[in-house]
């Protein structure tokens, strides 16, 4: 019934509205148990039936009215006006769970069940009440409350009606037990750190509970990317031993399991891609996709006549384990928190550039999906915690700063560009270097005919042209808050959302969280462009 119902109300209620229907919920018009939806659909009476316009005989059966007289402890049968105010009372309670509109609907539908006739709801809904108007009060329906907007001022105690979704926080002590468990330090990963930002309930259910989906062993989109991140790890190393595009080309396609990206998981990757027909067929795609990237990097290094690049290396890793061949990053909380927090990660390439005197070094993000995802509205997320990546390897990038002069063989080395790079057949611009570029690398680019000949987008949306510093020290602030809060035992409900981007994207916890703005759930909404551009 609900499906029908959906079905039904989707094409008179998609005509005024940009969302459609997912959800439909059937209760009694008099039910104080409906969970807060933004709109209710009041179906089945005429013109006259309206709460407040029936007379109390109409409104309830004999057995109905002794059944509210057993309920409300009367002695005798509600009659008359005691009657009709106890209608329009759960009636009120009713209305009251819907946060945006009532529609009301007139059909001719007698009182004892017999000639009805479908709503004219289906059709076309003639009474629409807008909620979300402050000033609006129930007066004319004769109810004895205002219905308002739940984010505007509602009557005290209502909320206590509905279910209530909005998970409670933990006490410090626990929090501190669960996810430190009497350690000093806190060992994390940019992943947790976007994870947090994005959803933090989300963070506590894979970090702190430690939930994980059963799956089935397929290959899966990490899978396809390990295999990316390999095989472009191998070309690099073998480009710096000087092999040419058509031996590198042959040197990573029959490699196996020699890489530092999730080596642990290579060779069962490469078992799975021969496991099927359709997973060779993968990998022949993928393959075909490699090789015209390696092409594409190597037209961009190859015109040396404005600047040159040359790749330093591939797969830098800093962390606390002794897969990592460099410390993790530090960060100290405040004495109340007396917390270090050990960060690790894993730089897919770096690279030096030479331009007008001035060294440069480059770091570059391989991505199998839409690079150009990456840096809509990167600032703005930043600035709230979100997509820190590229800042935290430019903080990687100071830290380091003496290992890779020393590699280089140069010195006074800057940071220039922390850039994603799109490896997919998407569209022609998608490898082109976006993201983070210092204003000295910026300046220095101004003078060069063509940036996209050397592999950097010219789209001003982007780069995002800043200091360094200044984007290593909001890096620094934004995971010290995070961890803080963690900390401090926050596990709120409360998704980011910008646009039509939100936190609730790609996480397999959905079934768990139940989020629903009618259940008083909401985002954490951040100002930001929606374009898909």
């Amino acid at each position: 019934m609900r499906e029908q119902f959906k079905t039904l109300f989707a094409d008179p209620f998609s005509g005024g509205h940009k969302a459609r229907l997912n959800e439909v919920q059937i209760a009694a018009v008099t039910s104080s148990l409906v969970p807060n939806f933004k709109y209710g659909f009041i179906m089945g009476m005429d013109k006259l039936s309206f709460p407040g316009k029936l007379k109390p005989a109409e409104i309830f059966t004999l057995k109905e009215e002794n059944e509210l007289a057993e309920k409300t402890n009367d002695t005798y049968p509600l009659t008359g006006k005691k009657l009709q105010k106890e209608f329009l009372s759960s009636f009120a309670v009713s209305a009251r769970s819907v946060s945006q509109a009532l529609q009301f609907s007139y059909a001719q539908n007698s009182l004892d069940g017999t000639g009805q006739m479908a709503s004219k709801l289906f059709g076309k809904a003639d009474v629409i009440i807008d909620l979300s108007d402050e000033n609006f009060t129930l007066d004319s329906f004769k109810l004895p409350f205002q219905v308002s907007h739940p984010e505007k001022d509602t009557p005290a105690g209502w909320k206590k009606e509905f279910f209530d979704n909005n998970p409670k926080p933990l006490s410090p002590k626990l929090a501190r037990k669960l996810y430190l468990n009497g350690a000093e330090a806190y060992v994390t990963s940019y992943s947790a750190i976007n994870v947090y930002a994005k959803n933090p309930y989300e963070f506590f259910l894979k970090y702190g509970l430690h939930l994980r989906k059963k799956t089935k062993r397929e290959l899966s989109n990490a899978d396809i990317g390990t295999y990316t991140h390999t095989s472009l790890e191998t070309s690099i190393n073998n480009f710096n031993e000087g092999n040419d595009l058509a031996i590198t080309l042959k040197n990573v396609l029959s490699a196996s399991d020699s890489s530092n990206h999730d080596s642990k998981h290579n060779e069962e990757i490469l078992q799975l891609l021969v496991s099927s027909d359709k997973n060779k067929w993968i990998q022949q795609r993928l393959n075909d996709i490699f090789k015209e990237y390696l092409y594409n990097m190597q037209q961009w290094q190859s015109d040396q006549s404005e600047l040159t690049t040359k790749n330093l290396g591939a797969e830098l890793g800093f962390g606390d384990s002794d897969s990592y061949e460099n410390d993790a990053l530090v960060l100290s909380l405040d004495d109340e928190h007396n917390t270090d927090i050990h960060l690790s990660g894993m730089i897919d390439r770096y690279d030096l550039v030479e331009i007008n005197d001035q060294n440069f070094v480059n770091v570059v993000d391989y991505k199998t999906g839409k690079s150009t995802d990456k840096v809509r509205n990167l600032d703005i997320k930043m600035d709230n915690g979100l997509e820190l990546q590229l800042a935290i390897y430019a903080w990687a990038l100071q830290e380091l700063k003496q290992d890779i002069e020393a590699k280089a063989g140069v010195s006074d080395l800057k940071t220039g560009a922390l850039t994603y790079s799109g490896v997919n057949n998407k569209s022609t611009d998608t490898p082109l270097y976006k993201g983070i570029i210092s204003n000295e690398l910026d300046d220095a680019l101004a003078n060069i005919s063509d940036r996209e000949a050397h592999g950097y987008s010219k789209k001003e949306n982007e780069f995002i042209q800043d200091d360094i510093e200044a984007v290593v020290s909001n890096a620094k602030d934004q995971i010290k808050k995070i961890f803080t809060e963690v900390l401090d035992g926050n596990i709120s409900m409360t998704p980011f959302q910008i646009g039509s981007e939100t936190g609730l994207k790609y996480n397999d916890y959905a079934e768990i969280m139940n989020f629903s703005e009618e259940l008083g759930n909401y985002y954490n909404v951040i100002e930001g462009d929606d374009s898909n551009g």
